[in-house]
């Protein structure tokens, strides 16, 4: 099970969102390759972690070396790198998404090491990275309508737990809270449709058995009233047995 840890026991910590109703119809309204979008979990992370005082719980990644998973278009390593960040190694599993994000962020070449890796073909992390360097894992936006929870919580738990990551390795991940159901209508429609992608990736998790906290962001980032984290990690945790 996931245990509820005191923080300096967590493996991974995780913040949740609502798009407002302008985000949701730029995300619907966009027919280009998901890696090729700006999605608003990817926003808001720069805006938290970039925020200074009033960004309340968020660390500090100034002179950092991070590793970003779904790094997408590189907006959020672009802009951590602006703002003080050291390195990141940002990973991306679209070729597409790939090639456009190593042309884009040619200029900070050595700052942003745009590379390869899609967890659903293998949750090993590729070889080459050196992870003895990384002092922090980041994400935004990795779970929504069709998404691998069980191979993307996989992944988490390779990195968060691999020899070579430095003792205490965290990750921290902002999702979007997005309605449930529409798996129904996939190519290969899957049993659990109609719930929530986030509540099925904390029951991955759980099966990982990887430690997680919630932290809250600043009231003005619009957080919606999500039920007690407890209750969803109960709820998650049973639809995964």
């Amino acid at each position: 099970c996931v245990r509820i840890a005191q923080p300096e026991l967590v493996d991974l910590c995780f913040l949740l969102a609502m798009p407002s109703e302008e985000l949701e119809k730029e995300e619907q309204d966009d027919d280009d390759d998901i890696g090729l979008v700006i999605w608003p979990s990817a926003r808001t992370m720069l805006r938290w972690l970039t925020g200074g005082a009033t960004a309340g719980s968020a660390p500090e990644v100034v002179g950092k070396t991070l590793l970003e998973l779904g790094a997408g278009t590189g907006f959020l390593a672009k802009g951590l790198i602006e703002a003080g960040v050291g390195r990141i190694f940002a990973f991306e599993g679209s070729a597409a998404a790939l090639e456009n994000m190593r042309k884009e962020m040619q200029a900070l070449e050595g700052r942003i090491c745009p590379m390869y890796w899609n967890w659903e073909e293998s949750t090993e992390l590729p070889a080459d990275v050196p992870l003895e360097e990384v002092d922090l894992v980041i994400g935004t936006d990795l779970v929504y309508l069709g998404t691998a929870e069980a191979e993307l919580a996989a992944a988490f738990a390779a990195l968060l737990r691999s020899d070579r990551a430095k003792k205490g390795l965290r990750a921290l991940v902002l999702l979007c809270d997005r309605p449930p159901g529409g798996e129904q209508f996939l190519p290969n429609p899957r049993p659990d449709s109609g719930s929530r992608a986030v509540d099925r990736f904390l029951g991955q998790l759980a099966v990982q058995e990887l430690s997680v906290r919630e932290l809250r962001l600043p009231e003005d980032m619009e957080v919606p009233d999500l039920s007690d984290y407890r209750e969803r990690l109960d709820r998650a945790r049973g639809e995964t047995l």
